[in-house]
């Protein structure tokens, strides 16, 4: 099942943190399956992921519940910003 982007009612404060009321509204993805090495399989380890969007930017959240990630797979509380294009070029 495919998930949906929900309308923000406010700015995310762009911390990696779930705890912010503007995630409330965000639906959880979490119907992921493997590609390597399994295609197909189900993983081993629950990932959810929430998207929400406003007139500006679209905001992803990510958790991976890996308990014991590799060092090149670790990566906490990213915050990416996408600065609007211009709608006058």
């Amino acid at each position: 099942m495919f998930g949906s982007a929900a309308r923000a009612a406010q700015a995310s404060v762009l911390d990696g943190r779930d705890n912010d009321d503007v995630w409330k509204s965000a639906r959880v993805i979490d119907q992921f399956l493997e590609y390597e090495p399994n295609t197909g399989a189900v993983p081993r380890f629950r990932t959810e992921v929430r998207v929400l969007y406003d007139d500006t930017y679209p905001y992803i959240l990510g958790r991976m519940h890996d308990p014991r990630p590799t060092a090149s797979s670790r990566c906490t509380r990213v915050a990416i910003s996408v600065p609007k294009a211009n709608s006058s070029s």
